[in-house]
């Protein structure tokens, strides 16, 4: 029997909320100190294209612009008023270097995966993420030497939480749903989809759950201590 353990990404194995706030906020001073518009709403007009852009995503299926962000980028700027030939292109250029640069696996992390395949368990990694988007992040992070493959939706033609996403990923990696477990923090796509589609699960946040998760009867994390310990328990390891 195959154990496994299938891993979200972002918010999950690195703290992604945060470096793309960072990166989004210098972007905006540097385009506002330029082109005199108001720095919060151009960030904040960034954030929302972020968030639905991805909202889409999950919905509808894989299919992406070329450059998704520059066309995030061109919204935010068209609601700030600011429309400059060539100024998206350069903004989504700005933002994914700074946004790598601040690209770090939570403190624990590699630990966490070489405890788990040095006892036998297959670890994968499936993230609603464009080969575009997120190439040069994983690259970044240094995980590809700690997990048995990584999946990218718009390589498998899927995103979560439709369960073509979790059967493709689960197929490669030989694992089967009873016997693997899904961790991420997004409830809707991580949590549920996976549940869907008979795996077991950990909602695992770094934030913490607020009253949203108090009454849902299924495991929880917030740290990636008490995460190993969780999984520790739920795989039977020693």
């Amino acid at each position: 029997m195959n154990r496994g353990v299938l891993f979200d990404l972002d918010d999950t194995l690195h703290d992604d909320r945060s470096s793309v706030n960072e990166a989004a906020i210098v972007v905006a001073e540097t385009i506002a100190g330029l082109h005199r518009c108001d720095v919060n709403t151009l960030f904040e007009a960034f954030l929302s294209e972020l968030d639905l852009f991805w909202e889409k995503l999950k919905v509808a299926s894989a299919a992406a612009p070329k450059n998704p962000r520059v066309e995030m980028w061109k919204s935010a700027l068209k609601c700030a008023g600011i429309i400059v030939p060539g100024l998206a292109e350069s903004a989504a250029q700005h933002f994914e270097a700074i946004r790598v640069s601040k690209s770090r696996l939570l403190p624990g992390v590699i630990d966490l995966l070489v405890y788990l395949r040095q006892r036998g368990v297959r670890v994968g990694i499936l993230t609603n993420g464009l080969k575009i988007t997120h190439e040069a992040k994983i690259k970044a992070l240094q995980v590809h030497a700690y997990v048995d493959n990584i999946f990218l939706s718009d390589e498998i033609g899927s995103a979560k939480p439709n369960l073509a996403a979790f059967a493709f990923a689960l197929r490669h990696l030989g694992l089967s749903p009873e016997d693997t477990i899904m961790v991420g923090d997004r409830y809707d796509t991580d949590i549920v989809g996976a549940q869907n589609f008979g795996m077991r699960v950990i909602w695992f946040s770094i934030r913490g759950f607020g009253e949203d998760g108090q009454h849902l009867n299924i495991p929880q994390a917030t740290g990636i201590s008490e995460l190993r310990t969780t999984l520790t328990s739920m795989l039977g390891l020693r």
